[in-house]
């Protein structure tokens, strides 16, 4: 049986990601029967708030806690249900730059590849996961966005 479809948008700050996320909340029951909602409500109090501290203070246990954080969150979900799941929380890409000396996204990619080890982990690593983040994160400056398949790290 082929792996849940898993998108992860981490929108940086101030990009429109706050609209976007309006738009879902608000479209919330058309999108329900397709797809699984994981947006600020459910990861500002944990995960996007370790992913901001890891990428403020950089310690490896706050990486830790955000994966920890993000898989309870995911497992949450209902497992047996083939619906994708939509992530979306411009924290789940560490701090904005220009908060309290933080000069850049520098911790994104290891916040994105702890999600994907943390998607794989939940869903299974036949998986697919889509990362959308802006053109400058994206490989070769590319704005498409990002696909991965965990069956890759089996």
């Amino acid at each position: 049986m082929p792996g849940r479809r898993v998108i992860v948008h981490a929108g940086f700050h101030k990009t429109a990601t706050t609209s976007a996320q309006k738009f879902l909340r608000a479209n919330g029951k058309n999108i329900w029967p397709r797809c699984s909602l994981v947006l600020p409500g459910k990861l500002r109090k944990g995960a996007a708030l370790m992913a901001v501290r890891y990428s403020r203070y950089g310690k490896p246990a706050l990486l830790d806690a955000f994966g920890e954080d993000l898989h309870g969150t995911l497992s949450k979900i209902d497992q047996n249900s083939s619906r994708k799941v939509l992530i979306s929380d411009e924290n789940i890409a560490g701090r904005m730059p220009g908060r309290d000396g933080q000069l850049s996204y520098n911790a994104t990619p290891a916040l994105m590849a702890r999600a994907e080890e943390v998607i794989c982990d939940v869903f299974g690593t036949e998986s697919g996961v889509v990362f959308y983040l802006p053109p400058a994160i994206q490989t070769r400056g590319s704005n498409r966005p990002t696909n991965t398949t965990c069956a890759r790290h089996a």
